[in-house]
């Protein structure tokens, strides 16, 4: 009020406070930044399975904040408003992984790039598979299509070498992409197993590929630089 009715001399007061306030906010910003551990950091002294996990979580972030994923807030009334594109830029900011790690609203203060939310921020995946959980399973039953030949082409452009490990990679992929026809959409496992084995491939083979547990295609896989799939 009193900014309102004198807002000469409440100008001048608040002055000399301007610059301690934004010492104060910059420096614990600064504080927050340099104490969180960087992703290499991390991943160095992980175990494989939390190495996966930090990957996942640095893979999912960035396609929030390009857009690929689908991003609102839920207000308290139900209704839902989707983020901006400048919004977005918050989940791929230094600590946007407290966007989705914490509950502490505290933690919004410390992201320069943030959204203000006044409800739940919602995140719709679109039916992602996370490139360390990528097996042939989860490619033969990915449902974006425009997303699996984005993966098929990387891989396959990842496998193009002449070594019987890469030819049967590729050969794997192409087994992927015959269970994934349109014609066998509607047809049980063991239909497509007996049209798939009078092509030429073994049961054993269907049946491992069918299930994610075909080793050599798994192994060859983890060689590949997963996290730059695009």
């Amino acid at each position: 009020m009193w900014l309102a009715l004198q807002p000469l001399p409440a100008i001048v007061a608040l002055l000399p406070a301007l610059p301690a306030g934004w010492l104060i906010g910059n420096t614990m910003r600064r504080g927050y930044r340099s104490e969180e551990p960087r992703l290499e950091a991390l991943i160095g002294g992980a175990t494989p399975e939390q190495r996966d996990r930090i990957l996942n979580l640095e893979e999912f972030c960035n396609r929030a904040a390009s857009g690929k994923f689908g991003v609102v807030e839920r207000f308290p009334d139900g209704s839902t408003r989707e983020l901006s594109a400048d919004w977005l830029k918050c989940f791929a900011a230094d600590g946007g992984k407290l966007l989705v790690l914490s509950t502490d609203p505290a933690d919004w203060l410390l992201i320069r790039r943030r959204p203000v939310p006044r409800g739940e921020i919602l995140i719709d995946i679109r039916g992602s598979v996370a490139a360390t959980e990528l097996s042939s399973k989860t490619l033969i039953d990915l449902d974006d299509a425009e997303r699996f030949q984005v993966i098929l082409q990387w891989l396959l452009g990842h496998a193009s070498g002449t070594s019987s490990e890469a030819a049967a990679f590729r050969n794997v992929l192409n087994l992927i992409v015959a269970f994934r026809r349109p014609d066998f959409a509607e047809k049980r496992f063991e239909t497509q197993k007996e049209a798939l084995e009078k092509e030429g491939y073994s049961r054993s083979m269907l049946e491992k590929v069918h299930s994610g547990n075909y080793a050599s295609f798994q192994r060859f896989l983890r060689t590949l630089p997963l996290n730059e799939i695009p």
